[in-house]
């Protein structure tokens, strides 16, 4: 869900598509009505926040190594 800050009792959308526990999110620099976010199954999603909807779904493979 996504929240005005200034009102958050009330949410402005409501983003549903992820199975997993959503790690990161991030909005795009320039276009304000951009927003990826990353599940812990390692899917990128990319949304329309206006309109509430999935764009792009990415799978990635990520190896964390450790020293």
């Amino acid at each position: 869900m996504i929240w005005n800050a200034a009102m958050p009792s009330n949410p402005f959308q409501n983003l549903v598509g992820h199975d997993e526990h959503v790690m990161s999110t991030d909005f795009h620099p320039m276009k304000a009505g951009l927003l990826s976010s990353c599940d812990s199954n390692d899917e990128i999603r990319l949304w329309n926040v206006s309109e509430g909807d999935c764009k792009l779904i990415l799978k990635v493979g990520v190896s964390v190594f450790f020293l």
